[in-house]
């Protein structure tokens, strides 16, 4: 087995276990308000915002951080997969995965610039980041294999000059 798709799977095992730790941090004035893991982004939370007293807010699962999920996991799970277009499937899985988390990102900043009206701080954990990362390099990574796998030896090719007419 090739060591380097050992690392994929590996990789890309260790970034769906990053969605358990936390990828975005609300905070106001320096002072964090709330911090959200990337399954409480997928299943939704309830959000008690200190010191209001207020009831809890419930907060909405996100569908770009379950799609996400979804496209890492179809991803990793195509890599042990030996038929003819599993390099081709784990390249778009894993590159979806890395699109979705950016959508997601700007979905947040958009929706707690709206609603915070500017006062509201967003910041990225280390999780979001490595996820980010390491899917994009399992695009390109399984994107360079399959490049490899599709260009033919230049010395099985032999040309002819053409016959005289």
């Amino acid at each position: 087995m090739n060591p380097s798709l050992k690392v994929s799977r590996v990789g890309l095992a260790f970034a769906l276990f990053l969605f358990i730790f936390p990828f975005v941090r609300l905070s106001c004035q320096g002072q964090a308000i709330v911090s959200l893991t990337g399954v409480q982004l997928i299943t939704g939370t309830s959000i008690e915002e200190p010191g209001s007293g207020s009831p809890k807010r419930e907060a909405d699962g996100e569908f770009l951080a379950l799609l996400a999920f979804v496209c890492g996991l179809v991803a990793a799970v195509y890599t042990f997969v030996r038929i003819p277009k599993a390099t081709v499937v784990t390249m778009v899985a894993s590159g979806g995965a890395a699109l979705c988390l950016l959508l997601l990102k700007l979905r947040i900043d958009s929706l707690v610039f709206r609603q915070g009206e500017g006062v509201i701080q967003t910041s990225y954990g280390i999780a979001f980041w490595l996820a980010f990362l390491i899917f994009s390099g399992g695009c390109a990574f399984h994107g360079y294999q399959l490049r490899q796998s599709m260009a033919a030896p230049t010395s099985s090719v032999r040309t002819e000059p053409a016959a005289p007419a």
